[in-house]
């Protein structure tokens, strides 16, 4: 028993709560999503009914471990699940922020080749995953944490290039602008001439 109890503990200190930390650092109130504090507690629950004096039967004692690891299970799918939907959005919400063709051409086209295989990847193993749910949770478990890892790859790649993305963010506005100016100096040259067909006509 001690050495199962041991294993589950140490798989959610050190898979779970890594991952619990980082959806709090996404969540703009810095909670967890209830579902995932019912799986905390459930898990709790399991491993201390174990300890109660009236309990001597070892297969009630396997039968609440395996139930707590079930939890865990769902716990570490559900966090993969959640991180995966939060770094997408960001993501996101970046590239409509800061896009620009500086990106296709930054780094000689290394950083756009790498940022675009890490977000198809991850979005491929998402839809595989979801394909897998109930067919074999094992395999579904895999890929989300694959499409995890693809996502923090392409926002590690963000983040390791800020600066790029602020110039790209300027670069974007001046030609939205050039744009703007040479449509405003257009219509003003047609109105211009207009006029003076009007007058002469």
């Amino acid at each position: 028993m001690d050495e199962r109890i041991a294993d589950i503990l140490k798989n959610y200190r050190d898979t779970v709560k890594p991952l619990l930390a980082d959806i709090q650092a996404r969540r703009s109130d810095d909670k967890l999503p209830d579902n995932f504090l019912n799986e905390i507690r459930a898990l709790n629950d399991h491993i201390a009914r174990c300890y109660r004096n009236d309990i001597s039967d070892g297969h009630f004692i396997d039968s609440e471990l395996t139930k707590a690891e079930g939890h865990l299970r769902r716990l570490i799918y559900d966090c993969f699940k959640q991180l995966n939907i939060y770094i997408s959005d960001t993501l996101e919400y970046k590239e409509k922020k800061y896009y620009s063709e500086m990106w296709l051409t930054h780094k000689k086209g290394v950083f756009w080749t790498s940022y675009s295989k890490y977000r198809k990847y991850a979005q491929q193993y998402v839809i595989d995953a979801k394909k897998s749910e109930s067919i074999d949770s094992d395999r579904a478990m895999a890929l989300y944490e694959k499409a995890f890892q693809s996502y923090r790859g392409a926002e590690e790649l963000l983040l390791e290039n800020q600066t790029m993305l602020k110039l790209s963010f300027v670069n974007k506005h001046l030609l939205k602008a050039g744009h703007f100016g040479w449509w405003f100096f257009i219509t003003v040259i047609l109105s211009v001439i207009s006029a003076l067909i009007g007058l002469f006509c």
